[in-house]
């Protein structure tokens, strides 16, 4: 198929068969040949006073129209259209005869553009309208995809996430002047369109030359051959970025560089970098947790049985045999071993605390006393409350058990006389410091600050004081637990610790614990050496370990308590159903098979209705702590628990109200 003619050429034919009319007027059947087998569509009518008649016409015409020639060729408009359109349509052909005029439209028919043009002309006293049509869709819509090109490349160019700046070389490529630079690149150079275009890139950025992109710019320019300037640091007196190139030569002459700015990405690197060394650290933080935490829970299963046995052989034995003391000297290291499994579940956020809302200032202040005695009078202890100090939601005895640590690390750090200073405050944590400080988050936090001027320490052992077991004391002189456990105990109160050390500058730590909003309640106060409490209610007992049943169960027998005991959840409930008596109280393990201790204990209250529940637990379950934290009224007991002070909690669940 030959190619549509251009509109150029259409129009050159025109002008050539308009000659060819005006020459041959009077050779009717010549032109009429002419017009009928015309490329573009054509006509010429006869225009009287009254009609407009049609004398020829092309095919094409024809088909434009829709109307078959045999319908219109000789015909008036009357004729061939309805009276209205007739009417309508010989009134402009006359109105234009009259007037002599030449016409060039620009005219949409059906979804085709076309260039309708229409003169008029007169031979032997008649007058005469001619007119052609040149389809001009196909360049319509070339014209319209390169205008949606020209936006598409605009709005790309402009918004693309990338400086581009296009340069001319006036003087053989010795400059580089601006003909252009997108948005991006105005932003990143931190300079206004009008001051960049049409100057030389020195006058706009003269670290160019130091950064290496003029000699790119250059051999670009004289070679062809598209370059690269690798990813490194651009300074001047205005700007400094990290930002990488790449130059190319259009076809025109014109020089483009393309740049990405690649601050943000370098440091988001470098944070990654920090990021990943604290994910690791975090890891193996919770993979000793996870096992610290396993062993404690096994372990004081162990200690409950050797204390609980020592205590009810040590009730039973005459004081002044030999073998009192030697007992004696047993439950007490079972105590002292329990002491140290707690450690390890505060390291792992595994046991379970009773948080309460507390003054800091107040709890600081009842250890301070004790603190001086533990630190000893060589070293002087600074005690600086801040005012107005928020409120804090935490365990107290846990406060009591980070300042113990850090003072002990304090004193240990410094040699003969010294000092330690215990701080609070208030503080607002902003993102711009927590983006510095991975792992914190805005808010406010009330502060507790304990610092010392000790030896210092090198940032080797900084990144390593946290993890169980790691201590630079003599093996005689530390387990390596304490900050382990400070750490656990700020992790679970979803607080923060920072420690800044430097040898022989001593060292500050600096907790940080979420403000809390309501009004602080009195700290309790504990009594040590609690007598035993007896009782005569029916308990049933359930617990998974053989062992701590045993004892457990022999504990509230000597008590005077009447017993059920299980070894699974489904044994207690078989038991509940079958007793015709009144169990008053369920004492059960959190952790079993089958079922946990609440599951349990709804189980048995929709059997006995009136029935109270104490849980026990070595190791944290959501259902009895989410998280390490009990949920406020549920009634729990750590273990290991001595003799008395399992009588006295029981004796609080059954003598108190319905939980």
């Amino acid at each position: 198929m030959s190619e549509k003619p251009t509109y150029e050429e259409l129009a050159q034919r025109v002008k050539e068969l308009e000659l060819v009319v005006s020459a041959c007027k009077n050779e009717v059947e010549l032109l009429s040949s002419f017009i009928k087998h015309s490329p573009i569509p054509a006509f010429v009518k006869e225009i009287s006073d009254q009609e407009s008649k049609i004398l020829f016409a092309s095919d094409n015409y024809f088909d434009l129209i829709g109307i078959p020639s045999s319908q219109m060729l000789g015909k008036t408009m009357h004729e061939i259209f309805p009276h209205e359109l007739a009417e309508k349509l010989t009134r402009e052909d006359i109105d234009f005869i009259q007037k002599g005029k030449r016409l060039k439209l620009d005219k949409e028919i059906n979804g085709m553009h076309y260039i309708i043009n229409k003169f008029s002309f007169m031979q032997g006293g008649n007058k005469y309208l001619a007119g052609y049509t040149v389809d001009i869709t196909d360049q319509k819509r070339t014209e319209e995809e390169l205008r949606e090109r020209e936006v598409l490349f605009r709005e790309l160019y402009n918004n693309v996430a990338i400086g581009i700046a296009i340069y001319e070389t006036p003087d053989d490529g010795k400059s580089f002047v601006f003909k252009e630079l997108n948005r991006h690149g105005l932003e990143s150079g931190q300079i206004k369109k009008e001051d960049v275009i049409g100057r030389e890139i020195r006058d706009i950025f003269p670290g160019v030359v130091a950064f290496g992109l003029l000699d790119v710019l250059q051999s670009v320019w004289k070679t062809g051959k598209p370059r690269r300037l690798p990813n490194k640091i651009y300074q001047d007196d205005k700007i400094s970025l990290w930002v990488e190139n790449y130059v190319f030569k259009l076809p025109s002459g014109l020089l483009v560089a393309m740049y990405e700015d690649t601050t943000a990405k370098r440091q988001a690197e470098a944070a990654k970098d920090v990021l990943e060394k604290q994910l690791v650290q975090a890891q193996k933080m919770e993979s000793i947790g996870r096992l610290a935490g396993g062993v404690a829970h096994d372990f004081n299963n162990m200690l409950s049985v050797i204390i609980g046995h020592a205590e009810m052989a040590l009730e039973d034995m005459d004081p002044s045999l030999p073998s009192y003391e030697k007992l004696n000297e047993i439950k007490k290291a079972g105590e002292r071993s329990a002491d140290l499994t707690r450690q390890l579940l505060a390291f792992a956020r595994k046991q379970t605390i009773s948080p309460k809302v507390v003054d800091l200032n107040k709890t600081v202040e009842s250890m301070i006393q004790m603190l001086k005695r533990l630190i000893g009078e060589d070293i002087d202890l600074a005690w600086l409350p801040g005012k107005n100090l928020w409120p804090v939601k935490i365990d107290p005895s846990q406060i009591d058990q980070i300042l113990a640590n850090l003072c002990v690390n304090a004193r240990d750090a410094i040699a003969g006389v010294g000092k330690v200073t215990i701080e609070t405050g208030n503080i607002e944590l902003d993102e711009s410091y927590c983006a510095d400080h991975l792992g914190f988050f805005p808010g406010e936090f009330a502060l507790l600050a304990v610092s010392d001027n000790g030896c210092g320490m090198d940032a080797e052992i900084v990144d390593n004081i946290f993890e169980p077991f790691f201590t630079t004391k003599k093996t005689s002189t530390g387990t390596g637990l304490g900050l382990a456990m400070v750490y656990g105990v700020v992790k679970q109160n979803e607080g923060f610790i920072n420690v800044y050390s430097e040898p022989g500058q001593g060292t500050t730590f600096r907790i940080y614990l979420p403000r809390y909003g309501s009004k602080t309640k009195a700290l309790p106060t504990f009594v040590k050496d609690i007598p035993i409490k007896r009782g005569q209610e029916t308990i049933l007992l359930v617990e998974d370990e053989p062992t701590i049943l045993k004892m457990t169960t022999m504990m509230l027998e000597k008590m005077g308590y009447h017993l059920l005991a299980a070894g699974t959840p489904n044994e207690a409930i078989r038991l509940a159903q079958n007793y015709t008596g009144r169990i008053y109280l369920l004492l059960t393990d959190v952790i079993m098979p089958e079922m946990n201790g609440r599951d349990l204990s709804k189980r048995i209250q929709s059997i006995h209705p009136n029935l109270k529940s104490l849980f026990m637990s070595g190791y944290t379950a959501n259902v009895i702590a989410h998280h390490g934290v009990l949920d406020k009224g549920i009634n729990f007991i750590q273990k290991p628990f001595s003799m008395e002070t399992l009588s006295s909690k029981v004796r609080e669940v059954l003598d108190g109200s319905e939980a």
